[in-house]
């Protein structure tokens, strides 16, 4: 009755249906203390998954579900995780809570649910990450909140409290303090690369233009466009101020530069100007000594148009000296022509009248003449042909002396070459000789334009190049009279002021100017200047004098050493090596035994020779010996080549490469020559081996491909299904046969196929033992049946035509073994053998006798009995000279003699049969 009223009164949640159990539970809500009690209850203990299920989806509280997804019991715990990966889903998204401490406790406490992550994601206050990374149940929420935290501060203070917790966030956080550490360095040296850019743009632009300013500032450009990025606005301006600056001072670089450029181009209109003007006149001056006349006004209106044209490029620039010589020499000369028409107009009517007269006048004819001055480049008129003709039989007759013009010209021709020659080379000295000669045959001859024009232009160049050398060597000539008057009183080291008096009195020779007063005074006042300098260096000269003994006794005393060892040196037994070194040092240290008097110098110059000569000649022959003895080396090598066993010929090259390096000094050049002929040879001789090794070690590799490939066709043979233990020993010899022939393996692989070829070969061999103690098993078996048969026979207790029957249907491999047992059965069947009595104790004996031969253990109980057939055995060998040894048939047949035993023979057969291995 009590059951009764227990179960009207049991709640609905706890009736025995699993639908009315489910039904009440929907009405339950966790928000009831009581209620959620119930709930978690139904969770606990009902068995229904159903009423699980909806007990599950009751409970609504997120605190709650955490807290169930906690639990110990298993089931409780994927329930609740279930409902909360529902509850926080994606799609109720809209439902998760908004504040972010909310969010974060959350967090904190869920298990790991698919949408966790989406979570964390939605703090992002750097505190609350920090807090999640720190006490998250989840270690990848944990992970991804210190990801999410960039805060150093809050990382540095994360670092400490997760430090020996939760090494995968201690990680993160390491990583992330070392990129900001990294970001913190990086960005340093980024503004220090901006400030030393901005220093190196602002130093520039305090410089002066400098031939690499513009490449200059082109770098810093493109260092700043590299890293302007990083520059602030205050950076940013310092630059462009100071880059403005730089383009500043280079527009005004090229400001100047165009104004200088300017003026270069004004001064080099004028010297053109003033070449032009004189080229002018001078072709002027040379068209009117062709034409042989001219007229004066327009002459007189030129000179005055290109005096003007000379003064206005005078102005800008001032002309050579040459240049004005020439200007004045054309001008004086173009004047002199038109004074001299005008004159002769003007008096002509007087010059008329004299020739006129009876008797002319011929003082007044020559004064005449004389104040006329006609140049003697102008063709002459007429009149003045007649009043020359008037003067006399004096001028005739010097006429009449220089009649032959052929000659006169001729030589006057030699004579202008050769001064064009010389003043093509430059040489001054014997030009004035050579045109002043040239010029005296010519007076005679002044209607000769062609070769009077023609000493006009050298007399001009001569000139021009004089006044050239006047221009261009006083100069030096003041400077270098400057410079010997400076030493006078320099305060230098004398051997200083020795040398450059030397070079100065060089540098006066080497100019050679002395032909004029002024030249003649400039050598007084150098000379005088360097004889000073010289009495101030006397003392030096003195102690150059002391040294030149000093090196002189040294040169001497290297001779006497020279000397000596080339009169004691043992020429078969030398050190080439040393020789050539003492060859080199004595000229070596001839060379700085210096100065030395040159004249002294003479006296010993051929005892140093001839022993030096000595030397010489004994090492060039060494020399020339074993430069042979290379190139016969190189001949050898050469021959290696042709060597088909590439091995004995790179070891036979490499005992040469020994040789040569044996060999003492050669001919330098020589030396150089052959080793790159050998090295050529020696190379191509090791790149053949190198390939042959190379073709080698790819038949290794391909070796290797099929002995990996036979290993593990050994392993398969190992796991085949072959039953027959000779079958399995004939495959595995057949790959051991292809393994062996093989050839060479790779060395590093070589152990470890070896390793596994063995342990492969080991397991076919198990195998094969297996199968032959699986054959020796049946044998054995065979054979005890066999025994069995044959104890029946002789027993009678199976008849013979059955016993026959069973006999031949039993087979034994052992062809030695089975012909015991058939000549046992065939004279026991025919009545020809008789069966022995038998004993234990012989059987024993048997059985021992077969445990020795077999090296089998006997039994405990039965060792005295094997010593003592062991001594007999022992004994009778050593007495009668007994050599045959007994066997597993011998054995066996003397078994089959011995009637069956009346018991224990079952014992006694295991004995046997174990020691015989057939079991």
């Amino acid at each position: 009755m009590a059951n009764f009223f227990k179960q009207i009164f049991k709640p609905k949640w706890q009736h025995k249906s699993e639908d009315v159990r489910a039904t009440a539970v929907s009405q339950l809500s966790d928000q009831n203390p009581e209620q959620k009690d119930i709930l978690i209850q139904v969770l606990t203990n009902d068995t229904s998954d159903k009423v699980k299920q909806t007990a599950i989806l009751q409970i609504s509280q997120l605190d709650h579900l955490i807290e169930l997804s906690h639990s110990n019991n298993k089931s409780i715990q994927s329930l609740a995780q279930g409902r909360l990966s529902d509850t926080l889903s994606i799609e109720n998204k809209q439902n998760w809570p908004k504040d972010p401490q909310q969010i974060r406790d959350l967090v904190i406490s869920l298990p790991n649910l698919p949408t966790i992550s989406e979570l964390v994601s939605q703090i992002t206050d750097q505190k609350q990450l920090a807090k999640i990374a720190e006490q998250a149940r989840v270690a990848a929420v944990r992970q991804q909140a210190t990801v999410e935290i960039s805060d150093e501060a809050i990382l540095e203070e994360l670092e400490k409290a997760v430090k020996g917790k939760d090494k995968g966030c201690q990680k993160i956080i390491r990583d992330k303090l070392s990129s900001l550490n990294e970001a913190r360095e990086r960005q340093a040296m980024a503004e220090a690369e901006i400030i030393q850019t901005i220093q190196a743009a602002e130093q520039q632009a305090k410089l002066p233009y400098q031939p690499l300013c513009e490449a200059k500032l082109d770098t810093l450009q493109t260092r700043w466009n590299k890293i302007k990025a990083d520059a602030n606005s205050e950076y940013q301006a310092q630059f462009e101020t100071a880059l403005n600056q730089c383009k500043q001072i280079i527009a005004e670089h090229y400001h100047a530069e165009s104004e200088k450029q300017a003026q270069v181009e004004a001064h080099k209109d004028a010297k053109e100007e003033q070449e032009a003007t004189i080229t002018l006149l001078e072709s002027e001056q040379d068209g009117i000594i062709e034409q042989g006349d001219f007229n004066s006004p327009a002459l007189n209106a030129l000179l005055k148009t290109q005096a003007n044209r000379w003064q206005d490029s005078c102005e800008t620039t001032k002309p050579s000296k040459s240049l004005e010589n020439r200007y004045a020499r054309v001008c004086k000369s173009l004047e002199h022509f038109i004074q001299a028409k005008d004159t002769l107009e003007e008096k002509k009517e007087e010059l008329q009248a004299l020739l006129n007269s009876e008797t002319p006048d011929l003082d007044a004819l020559k004064s005449f003449l004389a104040s006329l001055n006609w140049p003697s480049e102008l063709k002459e008129p007429e009149l003045l042909t007649q009043a020359h003709n008037a003067l006399g039989d004096a001028q005739k007759e010097q006429r009449r002396v220089r009649s032959n013009l052929k000659q006169d010209c001729k030589q006057a021709d030699e004579l202008l070459s050769k001064a064009e020659e010389m003043l093509t080379e430059g040489t001054l000295k014997g030009i004035y000789h050579n045109l002043r000669q040239a010029q005296e045959l010519m007076q005679s001859w002044p209607n000769e334009r062609k070769i009077n024009k023609r000493l006009r232009q050298l007399q001009y160049k001569f000139k021009e190049m004089k006044d050239w050398q006047d221009y261009a060597v006083l100069p030096k000539l003041e400077e270098l009279c400057d410079r010997m008057e400076s030493l006078v009183d320099a305060d230098m080291p004398l051997e200083t002021l020795s040398s450059q008096l030397k070079q100065a009195r060089n540098d006066w020779r080497e100019l050679g100017y002395g032909d004029n007063n002024y030249g003649q005074a400039l050598w007084h006042r150098f000379k005088d200047a360097s004889d000073k300098v010289n009495e101030r260096c006397k003392p030096y000269f003195e102690a150059v004098g002391a040294l030149r003994e000093q090196n002189l006794e040294l040169r001497k005393s290297i001779i006497t050493q020279l000397t000596e060892f080339v009169e004691k040196v043992d020429w078969e037994k030398a050190d080439w090596k040393v020789i050539d070194k003492l060859y080199k040092q004595s000229i070596e240290e001839w060379k700085q035994a210096t100065p030395v008097d040159r004249a002294e110098v003479k006296k010993i110059q051929d005892s140093f020779d001839q022993p030096l000569h000595l030397l010489k000649d004994r090492i060039k022959a060494e020399r020339d010996k074993n430069t042979q003895t290379k190139q016969d080396l190189l001949e050898q090598s050469k021959e290696l080549l042709s060597l088909d066993n590439l091995k004995q010929a790179t070891d036979k090259a490499k005992t040469l490469q020994k040789q040569w390096q044996e060999v003492g000094i050669c001919h330098r050049r020589q030396e150089q020559h052959l080793w790159k002929e050998f090295r050529e040879v020696c190379d191509e001789l090791f790149g053949k081996r190198s390939d042959q090794w190379k073709e080698q070690q790819d038949q290794r590799e391909t070796n290797l491909h099929q002995a990996a490939e036979i290993i593990d066709q050994i392993k398969q043979l190992a796991q085949s299904d072959v039953e027959e233990a000779k079958e399995l020993a004939a495959k595995l010899r057949e790959l051991q046969g292809n393994y062996g022939n093989l050839g060479s393996l790779p060395r590093d692989h070589y152990e470890a196929l070896e390793e596994r070829y063995r342990e492969a070969s080991d397991l076919v061999k198990e195998r094969m033992s297996e199968l032959k103690r699986a054959h020796k098993a049946k044998q054995g078996e065979a054979l005890v049946e066999k025994l069995r048969i044959y104890q029946s026979i002789s027993t009678k207790s199976l008849p013979e035509d059955e016993a026959t029957q069973q006999w031949q249907a039993l087979n034994i491999d052992d062809d030695k073994l089975g012909k015991v047992l058939e000549s046992a059965w065939s004279a026991l069947l025919s009545g020809k053998s008789s069966l022995q009595p038998t004993t234990e104790d012989k059987l024993r004996e048997l059985c021992i006798r077969s445990e020795i031969i077999a090296d089998k253990p006997s039994p405990d109980a039965d060792q005295s009995l094997r010593m003592s057939l062991q001594v007999e055995r022992l004994s009778r060998g050593m007495t009668s000279g007994e050599n045959q040894k007994e066997t597993t048939t011998s054995l066996l047949s003397e078994w089959l003699s011995l009637e069956v035993p009346s018991h224990n023979f079952d014992e006694y057969l295991n004995r046997l049969l174990v020691a015989l291995e057939y079991k």
